[in-house]
């Protein structure tokens, strides 16, 4: 399934053009697949050992408030949840801007923070959106960047996880999700160093979890691991056996040292119910002032009091970890601190027997390695799919969404491992085109991005930033060209619609080069094919032989594409040979003469089952259906059935679970059975000099099939 990218250059002069292309929603890139190459930084993240997980002497992380043996300790987790994307852009969420979806901005979040966090070292915070923290970084004076410095060299504020976003855990590849955690990890250990090493991966949206997952955050060498969604059966069940926390062993070949400690919040990530102090909240404040109306203290406590002991009955311990914030939280962080403040005075003076303390994930997990007698259940391999939160609320859809930014963010991502590779040949030179395409893929994995759940205007601009990130890209690739062909090598540029099979390049132009680069370490052979709209063209290979093409008609439906701006008919399509392990070759097109294409050739008719045979394998077409009803291989034929389906959606408001609606989200189609698209499907057969191509379509699906050598 790897082949190789594909870059073109134009001979003659081209205005290049930065601006974006709204058809990005159809935008893939003229390279086809790329190998995927991972560099895993353990410096970054921590080795395992007990050496490496000693802090060093300037760090304070460990400078957690007092835990009483004797008493249940209750964490205060001071937290906010900041989606990179979402109902509002990440750099709308970030100013705060279009407060029409939201009215939160990061940049205050941050602002607000740090200061209220300056005025009592007894104060805890976590933050975990690298993406963020570098945006505000980024427009920091000197005397900012040191009061943050000092906050997290103290431990006062202690940054989680440490990936370039929370990203999420079904749609990516693994390599994805290893280079954005790469991307945050680097940006911390370089800006702060050692004391900004997490030590806990912070997963507590995301819509269900991998076992692949979190086997790679113990492979990074985190100690934990805090867990928001699960589905509503298995929390339940979870709280009532007081399994909340497990020891997970996601990869039972990695040994004990793939072990995880797994920690599932009891109240998603939010504040209790009546203890969300932030200014866009409504629960009333603590009101403490006996001379005052409205005095409210003795309620609050007994409030608060009753939910610890509902959340200390799912846990095993007398620690529990207890969220206070939520989405966008402490805009406003003198809210919630001056109330927490009150909160853990009035509390820990009437009720002797809690000890309510500002905490962290990181002291959390060392309470509990200080607790005697405890055994962790195991969790063997299996992982926490698929999350609902209700009978009728499987959070599946998500797995299709926006299936069209998936493959962008797949295509972009194939890019990046390659102009890796070449940009460790030519040096420093090129890092700056490197990083911006890697940010953007990074930022790409964020839970509402590359799952689809996000608002349209979103989407576009995720798009943007990719579309971006690869015109960036194109500079490494121009760059190496010229070294190793010459400076008087063009232009390297991309056909990025090749999936809707247009290209300016190879188009308009009667002479072009096609330039191969093969990232793996193997050879390969693979097909090239290039929109073009006249019929007589001249491929010339590396060694400056001929190389035989087809020409292959565009089906029917490319042409009925919104937006499509190609005239191209047909497509050239020739098999590049053997391109050595990170090698790079040119293949010279021509245009001989304008001779129109040949017309397309007609939809096949017959009621006859049709055969094709290439010598190695054999399959037969059913003539009235138009499907495959069987193959066969080596003298034995196996049958099969073949059809396109598709689920109705349920039509819903979501106001309760019998009303669900499938969505973005969620996937729930009215029955289980799927339903037939159509019961008689086009196929089309053209046959070149030695191949021959059939293509099987109706107006919502197409399939196309290549058989070389067939007869």
């Amino acid at each position: 399934m790897v082949a190789l990218s594909l870059g073109m250059a134009v001979r003659t002069a081209h205005p290049s053009s930065s601006s974006f292309d709204h058809r990005w929603s159809r935008v893939v890139g003229a390279w086809y697949r790329f190998v995927v190459f991972a560099a895993l930084y353990a410096l970054l993240a921590g080795s395992r050992s007990a050496e490496a997980q000693e802090p060093s002497s300037r760090c304070a992380s460990k400078s957690c408030n007092t835990v009483h043996p004797n008493k249940l300790n209750v964490h205060l987790i001071a937290h906010t949840h900041d989606d990179v994307g979402w109902l509002k852009t990440v750099d709308q969420y970030y100013y705060g801007s279009n407060k029409v979806h939201a009215p939160f901005g990061v940049q205050y979040i941050l602002d607000s923070v740090v200061s209220e966090l300056l005025k009592n070292k007894n104060r805890r915070f976590v933050f975990v959106e690298t993406a963020f923290l570098w945006r505000w970084w980024e427009e920091q004076d000197e005397w900012n960047r040191n009061s943050l410095k000092t906050l997290v060299d103290e431990g006062r504020l202690q940054l989680l996880h440490g990936g370039w976003v929370m990203s999420d855990e079904a749609v990516p590849h693994y390599s994805t999700l290893i280079d954005q955690m790469t991307l945050g990890l680097k940006f911390l250990n370089d800006t702060f160093g050692e004391c900004a090493r997490p030590r806990v991966a912070w997963q507590i949206d995301p819509f269900g979890h991998s076992s692949e997952v979190a086997a790679e955050f113990a492979e990074m060498g985190f100690d934990g691991l805090v867990l928001g969604r699960i589905d509503y059966e298995d929390i339940a069940l979870r709280r009532s056996q007081k399994t909340m926390e497990v020891v997970w062993r996601p990869d039972i070949n990695m040994g004990q040292s793939g072990e995880l400690f797994t920690s599932v919040l009891y109240n998603l990530y939010v504040a209790p119910e009546g203890f969300c102090f932030d200014a866009f909240c409504n629960d009333d404040p603590i009101l403490d002032n006996p001379k005052l109306h409205g005095y409210n203290v003795d309620a609050k406590v007994e409030n608060f009091a009753n939910h610890v002991q509902r959340y200390a009955s799912a846990y095993k311990t007398n620690n529990i970890m207890m969220t206070m914030g939520g989405d966008f939280s402490y805009s406003v962080a003198s809210s919630w601190f001056r109330n927490m403040d009150k909160l853990i005075k009035h509390v820990n003076k009437l009720k002797p027997e809690l000890n309510v303390l500002y905490s962290t994930p990181d002291c959390y997990l060392s309470a509990l390695q200080n607790t005697d007698n405890v055994t962790w259940p195991l969790k063997d391999t299996d992982d926490f799919f698929p999350y609902a939160h209700d009978e009728h609320s499987y959070w599946t859809g998500y797995f299709t969404s926006r299936s069209n930014l998936k493959y962008m963010i797949c295509k972009a991502n194939n890019l990046l491992q390659a102009v890796k590779q070449i940009s460790s040949i030519l040096g420093d030179g090129v890092n700056g085109s490197v990083q911006k395409l890697a940010i953007v893929v990074a930022q790409s994995q964020h839970h509402d991005s590359i799952t689809g759940t996000e608002k349209q205007h979103v989407s576009d601009d995720y798009a943007l930033y990719l579309d971006e990130g690869i015109d960036e890209s194109q500079k490494v690739l121009t760059a190496a060209y010229r070294k190793w062909f010459g400076n008087d090598f063009p232009e390297q540029r991309y056909c990025k619609l090749l999936n809707i099979s247009e290209c300016d390049v190879s188009e308009n132009n009667s002479k072009f080069v096609i330039t191969l680069y093969n990232p793996l370490s193997h050879a390969v052979t693979t097909p090239v094919r290039i929109p073009v709209k006249y019929a007589d063209y001249k491929v010339t290979g590396p060694n400056g032989s001929n190389v035989q093409y087809e020409l292959v008609f565009l089906p029917g439906q490319i042409f009925r594409l919104g937006g499509r701006g190609s005239n191209a008919t047909h497509e050239l399509v020739f098999i590049a040979s053997e391109v050595s392990p990170l090698g790079l070759v040119n293949y010279h097109v021509e245009r001989i003469k304008e001779l129109e294409a040949p017309p397309r050739p007609a939809v096949h008719n017959s009621t006859e089952d049709v055969m094709i045979d290439n010598g190695k394998l054999k399959i037969g077409f059913n003539g009235t259906s138009g499907l495959v009803q069987w193959i066969e291989k080596n003298g034995t034929r196996y049958p099969l059935q073949q059809n396109f389906f598709y689920y109705e959606s349920m039509k819903g408001y979501n106001f309760n679970a019998d009303n669900r609606a499938s969505g973005a989200y969620i996937f729930r189609p009215t029955k289980n059975q799927p339903t037939v698209i159509s019961e008689k499907i086009n196929l089309t057969i053209y046959r070149g000099n030695d191949t021959m191509y059939l293509f099987i379509y109706e107006i919502f699906v197409y399939m196309h099939l290549t058989c070389r050598y067939c007869v």
